[in-house]
């Protein structure tokens, strides 16, 4: 058997000496170890059917220990981990010093729970319940000696082919696992921020966009979650904000930045709305970046990274005149096997993201302050997008003047004593594209209605598939695997969340295919505004003016 009764993993027991040898630091015969004085001790200890003695010199005893194989650790302070046993397990980080090398180690315990330990009714510590699952093969005895500091356990994480947003969400959430804040509630370290403080969708929604997966592990010693977060959201090049959700509720919510996405935008600051004490003004926010540090693959023993690179953006650096300005990414949960080993495999890597990176620092950035109207901005959050006017203003072009131009909100000061809320704008210039609208048909109603899906393609939580179409849009149907037998042409006469009715019989005999857009030249504006497919013509042309698209 396995010693543990459950027939999971199947190990040798343990000899006698094994047994109670580990808290003695005996000195044996060919040892590695310094000679020191002490006392003989005598074991008689079982061999086969005989029995044996064996003389041995005590160097040390453990003043508490823990030895390999046994379920429990009895410890000081509660490491927050649940106090009732599930399927989930939490990795712990283990910091000892290895007896025989005399070298400070470090090991993964995976634990189920906690509880208190007590002795004659006297409550003395916690006792760590270790997985009996876990692979007990890589788990080492340790224990505190007299001249060695004192074992040290963690909270940690481990990750295996982890998303960003799901670690961001898991690290935001943690407080101990058993999911107490929510499903990302998991590890035994984290912020314990409950998932209703956390708009989740907005996480999950960078994931699909992102190059990036990660295998790796951090402990709650020597990595600073702020740091683990903060270089994670440069990577991606968004920001950590509070927005306000539809129940009037601020939830914090991933934002990229640079989506200066018109259909986004939260209120319209037009020239009139500008108070004219003081007049609007603007300025440069940052001064640009053309260097991007990269350390990965983080060695927890050696408590550094082992991997380092350097990207140069020099077509920026050569428009400067060789000035260099560099931000750096520690980025812990990554490591080789998530990207490969070769240059290719890096550099295919990282491609993507230093091309955001360069296009939202490679050029200073826009400024623009001013004051509006205190209700104006009471529904405004940091963070979010408007759109902004004023011949006072000005953007990337050679003359004064922004028209629609698409900024984030910085900051937010509104004075309690008067009327006015002072704005502070950040803008790159970027007009992104993002992907354009589809529904599914469910069913057929009748010769001018079909129901259709509310969320095939959105969160519940944040919109409906059709908030995407409009009354007057036209549309092609898009029967399932038999696109190019569309139906054109058909324009939307009333829409609702499940059903959309037409202006003329729609001709659809079989569900389940999809609401599209019609043709780049027949579409409503809002949609030419997305991410759109070229038509099947010869050449295959968007629209004789229509230009290269940046998606967001």
């Amino acid at each position: 058997g396995d010693g543990f009764g459950n027939g999971i993993i199947p190990y040798e027991p343990f000899g006698n000496v094994e047994r109670i040898g580990y808290p003695l630091d005996l000195r044996t015969e060919g040892s590695t170890r310094l000679a020191s004085e002490g006392i003989k001790l005598k074991l008689s200890v079982p061999d086969n059917d005989d029995n044996t003695t064996a003389s041995y010199n005590i160097r040390d005893i453990a003043r508490a220990w823990y030895q390999k194989r046994e379920l429990t650790i009895l410890v000081e302070d509660s490491l927050g981990l649940p106090t009732i046993a599930t399927s989930t397990s939490y990795d712990l980080q283990v910091k000892f010093t290895d007896r025989d090398l005399g070298e400070e180690r470090y090991q993964w315990i995976k634990a189920t729970h906690e509880s208190v330990a007590s002795y004659n009714g006297v409550n003395i510590g916690y006792l760590i319940h270790l997985d009996r699952r876990q692979d007990w093969s890589e788990i080492t005895s340790f224990g505190d000696w007299s001249d060695t500091e004192r074992v040290e356990i963690f909270g940690g994480a481990r990750f295996s082919r982890e998303r960003p947003g799901s670690i961001l969400l898991k690290l935001l959430e943690s407080g101990g696992g058993f999911g107490k804040n929510g499903d990302y509630d998991v590890y035994s370290l984290g912020l314990g921020i409950p998932s209703a403080d956390i708009d989740e969708a907005s996480f999950l929604a960078y994931d699909g966009a992102s190059p990036f997966i990660f295998s790796g592990s951090i402990s709650g010693e020597g990595v600073n979650l702020r740091d683990v977060v903060q270089d994670l959201l440069k990577l991606m090049g968004c920001a950590l904000i509070m927005s306000r959700s539809s129940t009037g509720a601020s939830l914090l919510t991933l934002q990229p930045i640079g989506a200066e996405l018109t259909a986004d935008v939260k209120a319209t600051i037009g020239e009139g709305d500008w108070l004219a004490d003081a007049p609007p003004t603007w300025s440069i926010y940052e001064d640009i970046v053309t260097q991007v540090g990269v350390a990965y693959n983080w060695n927890i023993e050696e408590q550094k990274f082992t991997s380092q690179l350097t990207f140069n953006n020099q077509e920026a650096i050569n428009r400067y005149g060789g000035e260099r300005s560099k931000i750096d990414l520690n980025l812990y949960a990554l490591t080789g096997e998530d990207i490969g080993g070769a240059v290719g495999d890096v550099t295919g890597a990282f491609l993507p993201v230093m091309a955001r990176l360069w296009r939202l620092l490679s050029n200073p950035i826009r400024s623009w302050k001013g004051s509006i109207g205190t209700g104006q901005s009471m529904l405004l959050d940091v963070g979010s997008y408007v759109s902004v006017s004023s011949p006072l203003l000005k953007g990337y072009g050679d003359e004064w003047g922004v028209s629609g131009e698409v900024g984030m909100v910085r900051a937010i000061r509104q004075d309690l004593m008067r009327e006015g809320a002072e704005l502070e704008l950040i803008s790159i210039g970027a007009k992104p594209v993002r992907w354009n609208a589809s529904v599914t048909v469910n069913s057929i109603v009748d010769t001018t209605s079909v129901l259709i899906s509310a969320n095939d393609f959105t969160d519940a939580a944040t919109a409906y598939d059709a908030d995407f179409f409009a009354v007057g849009d036209v549309v092609d149907y898009l029967p399932e695997g038999n696109e190019d037998n569309a139906i054109t042409g058909l324009v939307i006469q009333a829409i609702s969340e499940t059903a959309i009715i037409f202006t003329s019989a729609h001709g659809i005999t079989t569900a389940g295919g999809t609401l599209e857009p019609t043709t780049y030249n027949s579409a409503s504006a809002h949609h030419k505004a997305d991410a759109y497919l070229a038509s099947n013509a010869s050449p295959p042309l968007l629209g004789s003016s229509t230009e290269a698209q940046e998606y967001s």
